[in-house]
Order: structure tokens, then C-alpha cells, then sequence
């Protein structure tokens, strides 16, 4: 399992990047296209805009919310191969998510959870964040890319999932505060006892990216 997914970039790195991406566009239209509606401000900032990317299917939002080092962590024992995945991966998740290609209904809901500073990640001068999400809800009709011509109904439900934040070295094209990003989601699904709803899969978030990935 990857740990430490939050680490801030080498002095180095970082100075490259402010004067690559200085001048009128900034670093944030560079590196993220353009911002969503919410600012990136703070986590909870970050976890409306996630919400609002699967209502609107709007990929670019998706894509600003993860930190260049950011990594999601598959659930426990869910025996998915890769255990991790990076950005390019959630992009190529989202694309067939959110394309109508595949997906006919998508809904996602959850109740997120006060954040607070993650001690045993926080190194000197790079303070991690992390909250979780209970609650989570999460349906998904439509086909998938190995089974194009087969409709099925995958559904999570009252799952938790764990996100960790950090601050970028760069700032909100708007407001000019810090720009907030996801650096580590960590699924802590575990399969609920019962019946699932007629027609439906019951299944976990992790299985759903790797379905769509």
C-alpha cells in the first residue's frame, strides 16, 4: 500500500515550476485548465466540486481536484491489480464515467466529515489535512468497456472513504488564496450485509475504477 503520497516536491522542483509557470495564465491554468466554480480553497471546497463533477460529468473539474503525487488506495483485500492508482488513471476512469458512451445514470452522494490536521503525515512546513466521507452513495447504469452491449446497475452504498489534502505551491487564478488538492484517497468499503436492491450490483468504489479504468 502506498503511504506518504502527500510529500511537498524538492526546493528544486518547486522553483522550476513558479517561474515555468509565471505570467498571465498562472501555474493553475498550466497544470489544471480552467478552475471549476467552487475554489479550490480548502478541503471542503474540494469535496463539493467532487460532488459536482459526477452531477455535471464535468471531467476538467475532476482532473484540478489531485495533487501531481496523488494516489487513490484500492480497499483492503479487494485483490485489484494495480493496488494504487495516479492522476492519469482517474482521468481515464472519469472519461468513460462520465462519457455517454457507457454511462446512462450516474448519482453520487455522501456525508463528509470534519477535517483535521493528520499529525503522523504533517512534515515541517508541509501540513496534511485528511476527513472522511460516510454515507457514501454512489449508482452507476449503464454498459462497461469489456461488456459494451450489456446494461448493469452497480451500486455503493452506505460505504466510507478517506481523502488526505495538502496545499499547492501555487494560487486561485480568482481570489488569489492557496490552491487545496487531494493528494490521497484511501476506499474503507467493506461489503454490506442484505439484500441488494433487485437489479443491482452491490459493489465497492474501488470496483467500479477498476471496471471503467
Amino acid at each position: 500500500m502506498r503511504q506518504g503520497g502527500c510529500r511537498r516536491w524538492v526546493w528544486v522542483f518547486l522553483a522550476v515550476l513558479s517561474i515555468s509557470c509565471s505570467g498571465e495564465d498562472g501555474p493553475e491554468k498550466v497544470i489544471n485548465g480552467e478552475p471549476p466554480g467552487t475554489p479550490r480553497t480548502s478541503p471542503e471546497n474540494l469535496m463539493q466540486i467532487l460532488l459536482d463533477a459526477y452531477a455535471d460529468r464535468d471531467l476538467t473539474a475532476l482532473d484540478s481536484l489531485f495533487s501531481p503525487d496523488y494516489a487513490f488506495v484500492y480497499v483492503p483485500d479487494e485483490g485489484l491489480d494495480p493496488d494504487t492508482l495516479d492522476r492519469a488513471d482517474e482521468h481515464l476512469i472519469h472519461l468513460n464515467l462520465f462519457g455517454v458512451q457507457y454511462v446512462q445514470e450516474l448519482e453520487l452522494t455522501f456525508d463528509m466529515g470534519q477535517a483535521a490536521v493528520d499529525d503522523e503525515r504533517t512534515q515541517p512546513g508541509d501540513t496534511v489535512w485528511t476527513a472522511v466521507a460516510t454515507n457514501v452513495q454512489l449508482r452507476v447504469l449503464g454498459t462497461t468497456p469489456d461488456h459494451p452491449t450489456v446494461t448493469e446497475n452497480f451500486e455503493v452504498r452506505d460505504a466510507r472513504q478517506q481523502y488526505w489534502f495538502t496545499k499547492m505551491p501555487w494560487t486561485e487564478p480568482v481570489s488569489g488564496e492557496v490552491t487545496w488538492a487531494i493528494c490521497e484517497w484511501h476506499d474503507l468499503d467493506t461489503l454490506w450485509e442484505g439484500l441488494p436492491r433487485r437489479g443491482a450490483a452491490r459493489t465497492t468504489w474501488s470496483a467500479i475504477k477498476s471496471i471503467y479504468r
